[in-house]
């Protein structure tokens, strides 16, 4: 269990960074704070602790699944919102991000390879 939780805590962390980064560079930033990146290894963590509780199973669409991708958007954009990820850009960008997010988390937790 402390293993897989600690696989799929730095696949989380990695994702979200990625996303943020882009958007970061692209609206001029030269680096991301060191306050932000522990924001997001938070709620990484807290991602993947929710998918070990809800025991989200490998190739299997079900309630569990589900459950556990509209939790992790939610926790993932109210941190982002609140906590100021994305200063001085269009509200529209937490669309995006959450788009994103429904993509890439979704995938991960149906590959078999996670």
């Amino acid at each position: 269990m402390w293993k897989t939780l600690r696989n799929l805590t730095g696949i989380y962390f990695a994702l979200i960074t990625l996303f943020v980064a882009v958007v970061l560079a692209i609206s001029g930033a030269v680096s991301i704070d060191l306050l932000i990146l522990l924001e997001i290894a938070l709620v990484a963590l807290a991602i993947a602790l929710l998918r070990v509780v809800t025991w989200c199973t490998h190739g299997s669409f079900d309630w569990k699944f589900l459950l556990w991708l509209i939790l992790s958007i939610a926790i993932t954009l109210v941190s982002a919102i609140l906590l100021v990820w994305f200063a001085d850009i269009a509200g529209w960008i937490f669309i995006v991000f959450g788009v994103y997010l429904a993509l890439i988390l979704g995938a991960a937790c149906w590959m078999k390879e996670v």
